[in-house]
């Protein structure tokens, strides 16, 4: 009974520390692994560090070592033509939110989306951008995990990037309406999580066409208000509980720069 025990947590060791050794080629490729394999063995001696409480290895921990350590170098010499590749396989609605702010926090702005693919295996989005830094995987990492989300995997092919994101326990951190809130600052798209019916005041300067999705708290849509007409507020009335909402316009974020006021009735 012992030897079998032990039988199994050397495999599990050993599986740990084949899927670490996956991890880190895919991050820095395997001619920079092979090249430092001594290194990176001692760096990795103890693959259950790199491990999270339900068993997998830890992304963003790896991901972090590997840019402290000189491994992961993410500026140019000149402006290049990258590519970054987000593929999921839970929630679309929470995905889509929190690539963007992914995106954000690691500084890429410019960019265009040089293609947006659903089928049965899920949905992958593919951002194209011109500069002379790589984005920073930690931060998109954190970005997805810091919600709920699980970062299965990250792979660096020259200058582009692939994520593959997953999860169901999505924790949109958004402002909370208590009262009366301001949202603003230029976005396509303005969230906040209510309880109540909501009353919505767009700000002087708009020309808010009102497009706006309510979603539950697993981001499953509940209802949604496209208009046509400009308008200066308007009223939502919610269900019983607390949902998310997304306001915009129906035709460019440049209707709604100046914000809103979101109260709750």
């Amino acid at each position: 009974m012992v030897k079998k025990l032990l039988g199994l947590l050397l495999l599990g060791a050993l599986l740990l520390a084949g899927e670490l050794d996956d991890k880190v080629i895919h991050l820095i490729g395997y001619t920079k692994y092979n090249k430092n394999r001594a290194i990176l063995n001692s760096i990795f001696l103890n693959p259950q560090r790199y491990r999270t409480s339900d068993g997998r290895v830890d992304t963003l921990k790896v991901v972090r070592v590997l840019k402290r350590l000189g491994f992961i170098r993410l500026r140019y010499d000149k402006s290049v033509d990258q590519t970054i590749r987000f593929t999921t396989y839970g929630d679309v609605h929470a995905f889509m939110k929190l690539m963007f702010d992914a995106l954000a926090n690691s500084a890429v702005f410019n960019y265009a989306i040089d293609s947006a693919v659903k089928n049965s295996d899920g949905y992958a989005v593919t951002v194209r951008y011109t500069a002379s830094f790589a984005p920073d995987p930690a931060r998109i990492v954190a970005t997805f995990q810091d919600a709920g989300m699980i970062v299965s995997d990250v792979r660096r092919q020259g200058r582009d990037w692939s994520y593959v994101v997953g999860g169901d326990r999505v924790r949109l951190n958004v402002p909370q309406v208590r009262g009366s809130i301001e949202l603003k600052g230029l976005k396509d798209r303005y969230w906040c999580k209510a309880s109540g019916s909501v009353h919505i005041v767009s700000h002087a300067g708009n020309h808010w066409h009102p497009a706006v999705y309510v979603y539950d708290m697993q981001l499953r849509p509940v209802k949604s208000v496209l208009l046509y007409r400009e308008h200066r507020n308007l009223d939502i009335a919610l269900p019983n509980g607390s949902y998310y909402i997304t306001i915009a316009d129906r035709f460019s974020a440049k209707n709604i720069q100046s914000g809103f006021t979101v109260s709750i009735r």
